[in-house]
């Protein structure tokens, strides 16, 4: 037993270097799964989905968790048998409880550091299990193609502006980063134009234009890879991600918390503004309204 947070938290800094070399290659896998009921540490796609990457995501954060709790719980019960007993032998096995919860406990926190430098994203927690959004429904006829007759509405068109064509049909009052400063479809670090669809461009003028103080909305994500796949996504270019403190992005956070009643963080919501529907969360990872705009039907 005094070994077992040691032996649990090499285990779990084993994962930690599988899943740093696998995960890349399981969060792309398509292959979704809408559970019925809410999983800890899982957090659905826009589309109400869960893949084996989230899960394995989950899994890892909730080890992470157990381990740093029973660490807790050794050092505790370790002080206390040392404190209340007068047997030499009895002090050296707690002293050595604590040893060995203080090195579990060590072991765990390196997991999370390793885990950050991976991909900051996969130690963004969230304790509120529930999930609220729009299911994924069956089409009869088949669905969006390539995307295993599941569909949220209209099956979406082909192709999509230009990167350059895209910025300048939203005008002023946008303002496009990355974390990389390029416009590289192919490149996570980069926040990509390339092949977004008019009517998602009419939309978040539309919704610029109903958000009082919204002189400046930047723009974080579009469709460039590393997003949730799908039909409606932001490969498709209907979605776009948008800065909840960057520009007016506080301006847009208060409007949108208003017209959404003060909506819980990593939530999906549907709502109409103006003749325009959109399907909305503020998202954790990091902050940032995650939007898309239903095309018309």
């Amino acid at each position: 037993m005094k070994s077992s947070i040691r032996i649990i938290s090499i285990h779990i800094l084993t994962a930690v270097f599988l899943i740093g070399f696998f995960l890349p290659h399981f969060a792309h896998a398509d292959i979704p799964y809408q559970p019925l009921e809410a999983l800890p540490y899982v957090i659905p796609d826009s589309n109400g989905s869960v893949n084996i990457g989230s899960y394995i995501q989950g899994m890892f954060k909730l080890m992470i968790i157990l381990t740093i709790f029973l660490s807790i719980v050794f050092i505790v019960l370790g002080g206390v048998q040392y404190v209340t007993t007068d047997s030499l032998r009895n002090k050296s096995d707690g002293k050595k409880r604590i040893q060995d919860a203080v090195i579990g406990l060590i072991l765990a926190i390196v997991s999370w550091l390793i885990l950050y430098t991976i991909n900051p994203n996969l130690i963004s927690f969230n304790f509120d299990f529930n999930f609220q959004g729009t299911p994924a429904v069956t089409s009869p006829t088949g669905g969006a193609p390539g995307n295993n007759g599941i569909t949220t509405g209209p099956n979406p068109p082909t192709g999509g502006l230009s990167n350059d064509a895209a910025i300048a049909a939203l005008g002023t009052g946008f303002t496009v980063t990355s974390s990389g400063n390029c416009d590289n479809q192919q490149d996570p670090n980069c926040t990509s134009l390339q092949g977004l669809q008019s009517s998602t461009i009419a939309g978040i003028i539309n919704l610029k234009d109903h958000c009082p103080g919204c002189d400046n909305l930047v723009i974080t994500g579009g469709t460039e890879v590393g997003h949730d796949s799908g039909p409606l996504s932001h490969a498709d270019g209907y979605k776009l991600d948008i800065s909840d403190s960057a520009g007016s992005g506080a301006a847009l956070t208060q409007y949108l918390n208003t017209q959404l009643n003060s909506p819980q963080l990593n939530k999906w919501y549907n709502v109409t503004i103006g003749n325009t529907s959109y399907y909305m969360a503020h998202e954790t990872d990091p902050n940032h309204w995650d939007i898309r705009v239903n095309p018309p039907s």
